[in-house]
C-alpha cells in the first residue's frame, strides 16, 4: 500500500507554495474535476520534509537537464531528468528534494477520487494504489502533457472541454501503467446508442455560446467521463473537444454570412474568450481568417 505520512496532507496549493517560491509561475489553473495544473521555471533548489499531498502528482519535465536526488521512507535515490520524464508521488507521501539545475515543469494533481473513477470498468484486482516513480520515460504520458500545454498556449475555445478530457486520459494512463492492478487491461467497448448520440448532438447545438464540461456531456450520455471520451470519438469520429470547436466553427460560419454582426460579437456570442482565439480557432478549422472567409462570402 502507498506509504503514509503521520501528518494531514496537504492540499495543492499548499504543496507546491513552498516550490513555487523559489520559481517563476507560468501557468496555474484548476477545473470542476478537482484536477489543478501549475506549470513553473525553477532554478537549483533543496526542499527538506515536503509534505504528502492530498493528491496524486504528475510531474513533467518540458526542458531542461537537471540532477535530481528525492528522500522517501528516510532513503535518497537520485538520477538525471531531462525533457519528456515523468515523476509520480502517491497521494499522503512525503518527500525531500535537491535539485541541481534549471529547467520547465508541468505538474498535475489528480484527486484519489478522480483516478478511482478513471479505474472504473476496467475489471481491476485487489486495492487501487499508484506507484512511485522517478525520472521515468512514458510516451503516453508525455504526448498528454504536451499536447496538454501546447493547446492551452494557443487558448482555443473549447479549453476547458479538452482539458478535462485530456486529464481525464491522464488518470486512466496512470491506474494502467502505474497503479498496482493488473496491468495491459483495456477500456472495455461501449459504443453511443444512438439515442444518446441524438441527444449529446442536441445539448451541444443549444449550447455552442457556453464552455461546457466533460461532466457535463457524460451526464447527458449517462456514462462515466472516461467512458465517454472513449465512445464518443468512435461515434462522432473526433474527440468532444474537437467537435465542438467544429461545431462552433460551423455556427460562426452561418453568422458571417447571414449577419451584420461584427467578428467580435460573433466570437463572443459563441464563447470564444478574445477575438484572437476566435480568429485562431476559425483559422485553425477552415483554413482561412473569420475577415477572409466574410469577403469571400
Amino acid at each position: 500500500m502507498t506509504p503514509r505520512t503521520e501528518a494531514e496532507p496537504v492540499s495543492p496549493q499548499q504543496w507546491t507554495s513552498r516550490l513555487v517560491a523559489g520559481a517563476s509561475p507560468m501557468l496555474e489553473t484548476s477545473f470542476d474535476n478537482g484536477i489543478v495544473v501549475r506549470r513553473f521555471v525553477h532554478q537549483s533548489y533543496e526542499l527538506d520534509d515536503m509534505p504528502g499531498c492530498r493528491d496524486h502528482l504528475l510531474a513533467f519535465r518540458m526542458s531542461g537537464t537537471v540532477r535530481a536526488e528525492r528522500k522517501l521512507d528516510g532513503a535518497w535515490s537520485k538520477t538525471f531528468t531531462r525533457r519528456g520524464s515523468v515523476t509520480i508521488i502517491p497521494a499522503h507521501q512525503s518527500s525531500a528534494w535537491r535539485i541541481t539545475g534549471k529547467g520547465e515543469l508541468l505538474y498535475f494533481f489528480l484527486p484519489p477520487e478522480s483516478v478511482r473513477l478513471a479505474a472504473q470498468g476496467l475489471d481491476a484486482d485487489g486495492d487501487l494504489a499508484i506507484i512511485n516513480r522517478f525520472g521515468v520515460r512514458d510516451a503516453g504520458l508525455e504526448d498528454l502533457a504536451t499536447s496538454f500545454a501546447d493547446e492551452m498556449q494557443g487558448g482555443l475555445a473549447g479549453f476547458r472541454l479538452y482539458a478535462e478530457a485530456i486529464t481525464t486520459q491522464l488518470a486512466v494512463a496512470l491506474v494502467r501503467r502505474h497503479s498496482s492492478i493488473r496491468a495491459g487491461q483495456k477500456m472495455p467497448r461501449m459504443g453511443l446508442r444512438e439515442s444518446a448520440k441524438q441527444r449529446l448532438i442536441d445539448y451541444i447545438e443549444e449550447h455552442l455560446e457556453t464552455d461546457m464540461a466533460l461532466a457535463d456531456l457524460a451526464e447527458i450520455a449517462r456514462l462515466s467521463p472516461s467512458h465517454l471520451s472513449h465512445s464518443f470519438k468512435a461515434a462522432f469520429g473526433c474527440p468532444p473537444y474537437r467537435y465542438v470547436l467544429q461545431r462552433k466553427v460551423e455556427r460562426a460560419k452561418t453568422l458571417l454570412e447571414t449577419s451584420d454582426m461584427s467578428m467580435t460579437e460573433i466570437g463572443a456570442s459563441l464563447g470564444f474568450c478574445t477575438p484572437a482565439y476566435f480568429s485562431t480557432s476559425f483559422k485553425r478549422v477552415t483554413g482561412t481568417s473569420p475577415r477572409a472567409f466574410r469577403a469571400s462570402a
